[in-house]
């Protein structure tokens, strides 16, 4: 089963575009009798508060399963966990289970989120976000990503951010890290580096 998570922002949901093509390519790469399913006309926003942040979350396989919406509170990340994975992590397409990166966020101990390293010392994502860098003004996500989220793919389409290579040894060289996801465009979550737990 998979999964998109929404944001619902004064009525409207926010990057619908990218979100409408990452279910469509799901399910035309896990399912033969599929349809195209145009998001736009299934989520149906008009009866929450315009001055509410929501979290529309859909979950799906060959069909819609089900349309949940919920007011969405943003976690207070104050402090990031370098976790290592011992094996390549598969995180291709959106899944509501995922055990392999379930059990690195085990290992988050006292921070607030982990950063996920994998097998060759580079760096991925975090638990529920995409990382990107900031060294000088400059904004880089590492390339070795485990799933493109669409606020990542919105950046890089915008031209906003550059991927590239980021090995853990790298980390030191940038000042801060930004965790982007659906829910938390660019600059709204934010760690400096000192704040990363090793």
């Amino acid at each position: 089963m998979f999964v998109e998570s929404i944001r619902i922002l004064k009525g409207k949901p926010r990057l619908i575009n990218y979100h409408n093509s990452r279910l469509n390519t799901t399910c035309n790469a896990h399912y033969v009798k599929f349809k195209n399913i145009d998001l736009k006309k299934v989520i149906e926003p008009n009866h929450l508060d315009l001055d509410k942040e929501y979290k529309c979350r859909v979950m799906y396989n060959e069909s819609i399963i089900s349309i949940d919406y919920q007011p969405y509170h943003r976690r207070d990340i104050r402090s990031l966990k370098i976790v290592y994975s011992k094996n390549p992590i598969n995180y291709t397409y959106k899944k509501v289970e995922r055990p392999e990166i379930d059990v690195l966020f085990a290992q988050m101990d006292t921070a607030d989120e982990i950063i996920i390293v994998n097998p060759n010392g580079h760096i991925t994502d975090a638990y529920y976000y995409n990382i990107i860098l900031e060294k000088d003004g400059l904004l880089f996500t590492p390339d070795s990503n485990l799933l493109n989220g669409v606020m990542r793919s919105h950046l890089l389409t915008k031209g906003k951010i550059q991927e590239k290579t980021i090995h853990i040894d790298q980390l030191h060289e940038y000042d801060k890290i930004h965790l982007v996801n659906a829910l938390n465009p660019l600059g709204m979550v934010k760690v400096d580096i000192e704040d990363v737990i090793w």
